[in-house]
């Protein structure tokens, strides 16, 4: 896998410069939800363990892979007051996502900002010291609304985050950092401008109700502008649990695909999923949806992809939620025998 990975800009604020979109030549993203990795994978990386194991092989295989980082890499600032959860990841934790396949993150939530801009400004070093894209906050909001740019089989590509979670104080201004809010009309205008520069723009949404197969009202208007001013492909998190997939034309968008590899508890086993992508040289071929046991009692600190009628229970709902927002999805089996849904696009 040959991926190039160009300045996020995330927290200096100094831009890449316009390019021409430039032709798409097929390549395939892999998409996970939230990941944290402190609290109790302490423990597991005090006994030697990778939490990404049993991940690391799709995420690998993979041209470019992206995750949510639910939680700052840091070991200094203050905790923000006033939150029941509080998170914050060990600096050398960072160089694990690149060792996983992990090239992207969003950093637009609801928990980059627990210990204020010093542990932002030590996550943005530790992750470009690691090599990992990032995007979503920043040391101002119009750092924080700049895309990561990745080039995965010479195709360049535009990862965008946006945050519409509590607490408020969390979001960028233009004299504060922080992470940039969900606002339609900055989204329109930011995939707009990143559109004119890639040929494929994804969007990344921390949004929803935790814990709710439901949507929010706003989640189907936010993900619309997005996918009107240009992006192909739109995915959710923050809920910890699958929420429907819709598709918009020749776009999709997964409302929330869950959790991933995520400290925040230990026996908690929500219905998440693993979003596989294969991009044709007109726009977004193929999706499949993978699922994926995240309970760390249950995995030994290693989630896993589901199979047989474990698989199927997650699958199904999610089947059935999508079905209520007008989506079709197909059972099948991917390349490597596990059990998936699927959503074939039409070329345009």
């Amino acid at each position: 896998m040959l991926l190039v990975l160009e300045p996020s800009a995330g927290w200096t604020g100094t831009g890449t410069g316009a390019a021409p979109a430039g032709p798409l030549k097929p390549f395939v993203l892999v998409a996970i939800g939230d990941v944290m990795l402190g609290w109790h994978y302490d423990e597991a990386f005090k006994a030697g363990a990778d939490p990404f194991r049993n991940l690391a092989p799709v995420l690998r295989g993979a041209d470019m892979a992206v995750a949510n980082l639910e939680g700052p890499l840091t070991a200094r600032g203050r905790a923000v007051a006033g939150k029941r959860f509080i998170f914050r990841v060990p600096v050398e934790r960072a160089r694990r996502l690149p060792l996983a396949g992990i090239s992207v993150v969003g950093l637009a939530n609801n928990h980059i900002m627990d210990y204020g801009a010093i542990g932002l400004a030590d996550t943005v070093a530790a992750l470009q010291g690691a090599g990992v894209a990032f995007c979503g906050a920043g040391v101002n909001e119009a750092a924080a609304r700049r895309p990561a740019y990745v080039s995965p089989k010479g195709t360049r590509v535009a990862v965008l985050a946006y945050n519409w979670t509590w607490p408020a104080s969390f979001q960028a201004t233009a004299r504060k950092p922080g992470t940039a809010a969900a606002n339609p009309a900055w989204v329109t205008r930011d995939v707009r401008r990143a559109r004119a520069e890639c040929p494929v723009v994804v969007v990344l949404f921390h949004w929803g109700q935790e814990k709710s197969h439901s949507l929010r009202d706003y989640q189907r208007g936010f993900s619309r502008a997005a996918v009107e001013a240009g992006a192909s492909l739109v995915i959710g998190a923050h809920p910890h649990v699958a929420q429907g997939v819709e598709r918009i034309g020749n776009a999709v968008v997964a409302h929330s695909i869950g959790d991933a590899v995520f400290g925040g508890a230990r026996r908690r086993d929500e219905d998440s999923l693993i979003l596989r992508a294969a991009f044709a040289e007109t726009g977004l071929a193929r999706v499949e949806f993978l699922a994926l046991e995240t309970s760390n009692l249950g995995t030994d600190y290693a989630p896993r992809i589901r199979t047989g009628a474990d698989a199927r229970k997650v699958l199904n709902l999610v089947r059935k939620l999508s079905k209520d927002l007008g989506c079709a999805l197909a059972e099948g089996k991917t390349a490597e025998g596990w059990p998936c849904l699927v959503l074939d696009l039409p070329a345009p």
